[in-house]
């Protein structure tokens, strides 16, 4: 788990001869990348990214020449090294807690003098900090996330959705990219209308498009590495495949080709809705004369209802005696 936090001494930070000959606009962009950074671990090089998480200062050549100095490139990717310092020393601090935590339990769980509770309330604190966990994870979903997203429509939907997302993202990696996606929608002028529902957004962990180029293009961190599974037409066969736009024949069946689920959904529906359509004509061919002429079915149905008349009737009677005799 990531650390919220880090320390900050006020002392060391105006002290600092960097610090001291910035102005307020870089002091003010220096600050917000290493938060960044607290929260990603790095920061990527490319200078027009972190412009956009600066939000897009005017001066910002200027200032990026100065606050520069107090960043160090490594990798493709750029470090505080104080920051790195003050991350490590929180790391191995957490650890000696962690460690002192699990001795101290250890022996409290095989002293004698106290019994360990039952499956049934260990359960039962489970769920109730489950519980409590979600209700935070709801009231971030009201206070942050849905008060910024611009399409508002489907909001019990949006809920579920950002709560699952939340059990993995944190909400600074949520609110991120919700943030510059934002920046995006306006900058190519998308209407609300045709902005994604927000359930849509999160299932597809599109907050993780932590870059826009010039030409407003979103690109997704593991866009390139992404596997995909995908189904023979024929025998849907599943195969996961890292790049899915190369048509590849099927390697079981040798008939079909590998295609996404949703195609292959839809040409099933499509040949059943076809063998429908086939057995309507066939049962429609079969129909007699009588069928297909409104006039002479509604002849042969009243012919059929009405009543035998008296002829008919003593005609049969004389045809019974007949017999008999």
């Amino acid at each position: 788990m990531k650390a919220p936090a880090f320390q900050f001494y006020a002392s060391d930070f105006l002290s600092d001869i960097n610090v001291v000959t910035m102005s307020m606009s870089q002091r003010g962009i220096y600050i917000t990348l290493i938060a960044h950074e607290w929260l990603e671990g790095k920061l990527p090089a490319d200078t027009s990214t972190l412009k956009m998480l600066c939000g897009n200062p005017e001066d910002w050549e200027s200032d990026w020449e100065k606050v520069s100095t107090c960043f160090t490139e490594r990798d493709g990717y750029i470090y505080n090294s104080r920051l790195e310092s003050e991350r490590e020393k929180l790391s191995a601090y957490r650890e000696r807690m962690s460690k002192a935590g699990k001795k101290g339990a250890d022996k409290r769980w095989h002293s004698q003098a106290i019994a360990k509770p039952s499956i049934k309330k260990k359960k039962k604190e489970v769920e109730d900090r489950s519980n409590k966990i979600i209700k935070g994870i709801e009231k971030e979903f009201e206070e942050k996330f849905w008060l910024k997203y611009p399409r508002k429509h489907a909001k019990i939907e949006a809920r579920k959705s950002f709560v699952k997302a939340r059990k993995t993202f944190s909400l600074e990696n949520i609110m991120l990219g919700l943030k510059m996606y934002i920046k995006y929608w306006a900058n190519t002028g998308k209407e609300v209308d045709y902005v994604p529902m927000a359930s849509t957004w999160l299932n597809q962990e599109r907050f993780l498009d932590v870059s826009i180029d010039e030409n407003n293009v979103v690109k997704h961190v593991n866009e390139e590495n992404k596997e995909t599974t995908l189904y023979c037409q024929e025998c849907e066969n599943a195969k996961k495949f890292i790049d899915k736009s190369v048509a590849k024949i099927c390697d079981v069946c040798g008939d079909g080709m590998y295609v996404e689920k949703w195609l292959l959904d839809h040409e099933k529906n499509a040949r059943k809705l076809e063998e429908q359509q086939k057995s309507q004509q066939k049962t429609s061919t079969e129909l007699s004369d009588d069928d297909r002429d409104p006039a002479r079915r509604a002849s042969s149905e009243r012919a059929n209802s009405q009543p035998a008349s008296r002829f008919e009737k003593d005609f049969k009677g004389l045809v019974k005696k007949m017999k008999v005799n």
